[in-house]
């Protein structure tokens, strides 16, 4: 028997913050921080295209990533067309969905 979906909403663009625990505001803003430095490395860039301008977070892909791999843990892309049960394996821990809402 599978365990029901636990669905919990985006609040303030705090998407993927994995709250409280296990990361806090400040340690995806230094990840966000350290990619923008390594994107600037190769172009000069005066915004980080990591996060939101404004500071409030909405951090990209890479930053969850990043944070998702300091735990051993990796993401798999899936096709949103498809149905849930097709992307699913027994060892999927969460499923992050990104985009607008249905």
């Amino acid at each position: 028997m599978t365990s029901p979906v636990y669905h919990e909403r985006q609040t303030y663009w705090l998407c993927a913050k994995l709250q409280g625990p296990v990361f806090q505001s400040t340690d995806l803003e230094k990840m966000a921080d350290d990619l923008a430095q390594q994107a600037n490395e190769i172009r000069s860039s005066w915004w980080n295209p990591h996060k939101w301008l404004w500071g409030f977070g909405n951090y990209d892909i890479n930053v969850i990533t990043r944070a998702l791999e300091q735990h051993q843990l990796d993401i798999k892309w899936f096709d949103q067309r498809k149905a849930y049960q097709q992307r699913v394996c027994q060892r999927t821990l969460a499923i992050l969905r990104v985009g607008e809402e249905e």
